[in-house]
């Protein structure tokens, strides 16, 4: 939610009651410029100058201006990572390659790292104590450079969120949007408060220093949520996924993998290539189902040599990911006293799920149409 406080000018005394009860005081506030909003007030206090002083929170989760025709619109997001590719930005400590340009559909999008991180050490902070920052600026505005008007930018903040989300492992949202004329009047303002996870390290698929990725991937999903059917599909998927990198149980998250996964693989053989028929895959088992999916984008589904218990899976006679993925997910959910995993490390389970998550994302690229790098899930280097 967000908060308000503010002085009333203009009230009506029995428009608020003096009750605990919050569905009591819950009322329509209307402020100067901006849509009128359903709030809870909290407390009212008249002051000295006579006007009325309220605080409370706005029920939704965004306080805006009515649309308006502007130039280009300039907006704050919160938690993305600390970049490295990009084109070069001069400050005065020096220059810094963390500039990403975006091209889709008419439009220029312009990402830069905000210009005083370094002074202000948000890196350090958020890595020593998590929470929450502004950590890149962001530049909308028309290819043709022709005024837009405020409504007409939805399909971007949602491809963007899903983009740099799905590039981080974590919700990442704009927090403030704010539209500008030609002479750089500040003429239409929104806030929100999005989905945001805390600032937490979360090993991806995207290479850091390629500056290429980003673009890429952002040009992909914007298309691909243009489609009705791909729209509800890569909501639900990219969920899952960030439920997967969430501080959760790790057995859950193995469970939510493999939803996502089967999403993905029914999407793609039977309702988008038609490779199976839907009563031809009820009939097959989940890891048969798997292992045709990844082979669509990956020859060999052989357990790879680098898993770091491939002595361990061998011994439990997984012949490949698919089995070890679709088995060990069967034994979450339906235990057996016959099968139990002992003795195993005790973070197999860790590693199974990076397996999985390390399909998982080929899969989803693959579907883009995504051509660029990527960095390997079972992979212990250094992720740029």
């Amino acid at each position: 939610m967000l908060r308000l406080s503010g002085a009333s000018i203009h009230y009506h005394s029995d428009a608020f009651h003096n009750s605990d009860n919050m569905e009591q005081n819950k009322v329509k506030i209307k402020i100067s410029g901006y849509i009128v909003e359903d709030v809870v007030i909290s407390e009212i206090r008249p002051s000295v100058s006579g006007s009325i002083n309220i605080k409370g929170e706005i029920l939704s989760s965004t306080l805006k201006e009515k649309s308006k025709k502007v130039t280009y619109i300039k907006c704050g997001i919160t938690n993305l990572i600390n970049t490295y590719g990009g084109q070069i930005v001069k400050y005065k400590e020096g220059e810094v390659r963390n500039r990403f340009k975006l091209s889709i559909d008419g439009w220029d999008i312009t990402i830069d790292k905000r210009p005083d991180y370094r002074e202000k050490k948000i890196y350090e902070t958020l890595k020593s104590t998590g929470g929450y920052a502004i950590t890149h600026l962001c530049q909308i505005r028309r290819e043709d450079r022709q005024a837009f008007g405020t409504n007409d930018i939805s399909d971007l903040e949602e491809a963007m969120h899903w983009a740099l989300s799905f590039v981080t492992g974590r919700h990442i949202g704009i927090c403030y949007l704010e539209g500008f004329h030609d002479n750089g009047e500040v003429v239409w303002r929104k806030y929100q408060t999005p989905s945001i996870d805390k600032w937490r390290y979360r090993k991806t698929w995207f290479p850091r220093m390629d500056e290429r990725a980003l673009s890429e991937i952002f040009q992909l999903i914007y298309t691909k949520l243009q489609d009705v059917y791909w729209k509800k599909v890569l909501t639900n998927v990219f969920s899952w996924y960030l439920e997967c990198h969430s501080d959760g149980i790790i057995e859950n998250k193995i469970v939510s993998n493999q939803i996502a996964l089967e999403t993905l693989a029914w999407s793609y053989l039977v309702e988008d290539k038609g490779i199976l028929q839907e009563q031809e895959y009820g009939k097959k088992r989940a890891s048969d189902i798997f292992r045709l999916f990844f082979q669509q984008f990956i020859l060999n589904t052989t357990i790879p040599s680098d898993f770091p218990y491939i002595e361990e899976v061998q011994k439990l006679k997984y012949y490949d990911s698919a089995h070890l993925i679709t088995d060990y997910r069967n034994n979450v959910v339906h235990p057996k006293k016959k099968v139990i995993f002992q003795p195993l490390p005790n973070d197999f389970s860790f590693f199974v799920l990076r397996l999985g998550l390390h399909y998982f994302e080929l899969g989803l690229l693959f579907i883009m149409g995504y051509k660029g790098r990527y960095l390997n899930q079972l992979y212990f280097g250094w992720d740029g």
